[in-house]
Formats: structure tokens, sequence, C-alpha cells
């Protein structure tokens, strides 16, 4: 990228030291994205869950871990009031 070498260029070594932490989780991010890409290619569930539009992969990932084992829920209705998206009426 054109600022970062331009910032780098001012020869402040507090910059370049902001830059290299920057370029280090930079590179660690990419490293979890990849294992978390790889786990969902590995889960039917998970691409199952990403054909809900607006689901990626991360989001369909993280579901799953919210849901834990599905079958923990004796019917679908207990699922959905679980994850919040069964209407209530309080007074």
């Amino acid at each position: 990228m054109k600022s970062i070498e331009w910032m780098r260029s001012l020869g402040f070594p507090t910059v370049d030291s902001c830059l290299n932490s920057l370029e280090n989780v930079q590179a660690q991010v990419e490293d979890i994205n990849t294992q978390l890409l790889d786990e969902y290619n590995r889960r039917p569930d998970a691409q199952l869950i990403s054909t809900i539009p607006g689901i990626g992969f991360y989001s369909a990932l993280l579901i799953l871990a919210e849901i834990d084992d599905i079958h923990r829920f004796p019917r679908p209705e207990n699922l959905c009031a679980y994850a919040g998206l069964v209407p209530t009426v309080r007074q």
C-alpha cells in the first residue's frame, strides 16, 4: 500500500513500530480466517446455514457454536425460543 510505504519513509521509529504491529495482527487475522474457512468447508451443516441470505461462513460457524448439539432441543420451537426468536408478552 502506498500509504504504508509513505508512513515508513518518514523515518519515525514509533510509526515503524506501530506499522510492524499492524502487519503482525493482519497476518494473524488472515491465518485465523483461513482456519475458519477450512472448518466451514468440512461442515455441511455450516454450509447449509450459510444458504440463509446474509449469513456467511463466519456467521454460520458462530450460529453452530451457539446452538451446540441440535438434539438437545426436543422441538424446533424450543430452539427458536432459545435463540430469542419467539415473541413474548409481558405485563
